[in-house]
């Protein structure tokens, strides 16, 4: 946080200079792209789905958000497997499955619990497991 405020004190030009340069950024940047145009943008135009450009800006946005602020506590699962990645991973795959069996008129009450209460037992375990200590490994 310290290098955010020495930031905050700088000139404009410098501030964007250290924003756009940053670690943070790219990986943000490169994360919302995507999520948006790789991922979400596909999918959802298999379906002409008339509101597909605001449901993957709105995903990218999330994925961006999501990345960024777990980029600050890096953490990895079996030497390779980041965090973020799991966890958008996880969530990405529920709401694709929803919308996709909801789209194929498959969707009942009893699976929309289940993939609902298997994603969210997924991020609880991975965030209530999780090491937020300070400390560099």
């Amino acid at each position: 946080a310290s290098y955010l405020i020495h930031a905050l004190k700088q000139t404009p030009a410098k501030m964007l200079h250290f924003f756009l340069f940053s670690a943070d950024f790219f990986v943000t940047s490169i994360e919302s792209l995507f999520k948006y145009a790789i991922y979400a943008r596909h999918f959802l135009t298999s379906f002409d789905e008339e509101h597909a450009s605001l449901f993957a800006h709105t995903w990218g946005y999330f994925a961006a958000a999501l990345t960024w602020v777990l980029s600050h506590w890096l953490l990895f699962y079996g030497g390779f497997l980041a965090q973020p990645a799991l966890l958008l991973s996880v969530i990405g795959f529920s709401l694709a499955a929803l919308y996709y069996l909801d789209e194929t008129d498959r969707l009942s009450s009893g699976l929309r619990r289940q993939f609902v209460f298997v994603m969210v037992a997924i991020v609880m375990v991975v965030m209530v497991f999780s090491d937020w200590g300070d400390k560099v490994v």
